[in-house]
């Protein structure tokens, strides 16, 4: 039995399914109220969920790399970040781009520079991608080193 509404309240707000019952139904840009129960495209989805496929349609639309290519860079880095040299954590790499070049979260495809934990990532970010910032911030850190207090 397919989840299909069969019956509307006056206002199309809820309707009967089927197959679920009595249910809510969510309403399409245009207005209209959709002709399946909300309950059935989500099982749908959740039924032909692809991890594999939803990772390689975002690093495709974000950063314009296939698979094959994000896997030979993990490999050429030796499967750790490029700034830090550990291996990610539970959300896995950053996709690390210039963002002079592009802008936002998409890019190009020609100005990736590598992959980065989250953190890292967030480092160079916050420091607006500026080398020269980041050369300040490590020179810092070492006088820090040399110059401990002792208390």
């Amino acid at each position: 039995m397919d989840h299909r509404v069969v019956e509307w309240s006056d206002d199309h707000a809820s309707g009967i399914c089927q197959r679920c019952g009595p249910v809510k139904t969510y309403k399409q840009a245009s207005g209209r109220c959709a002709p399946k129960c909300s309950v059935g495209a989500n099982e749908r989805k959740r039924e032909n969920y692809d991890p594999e496929r939803e990772r390689a349609a975002k690093l495709r639309s974000n950063y314009g790399l296939t698979l094959a290519q994000f896997d030979w860079m993990v490999r050429d880095q030796a499967g750790v970040c490029a700034i830090c040299q550990r291996e990610p954590g539970p959300r896995g790499f950053a996709v690390d781009h210039d963002h002079a070049c592009c802008p936002g979260g998409k890019t190009c495809g020609q100005c990736v520079r590598g992959l980065l934990c989250s953190p890292c990532n967030q480092a160079i970010g916050m420091l607006g991608d500026d080398v020269e910032t980041i050369r300040r911030a490590a020179s810092y850190l070492e006088a820090a080193l040399s110059n401990a207090y002792e208390g």
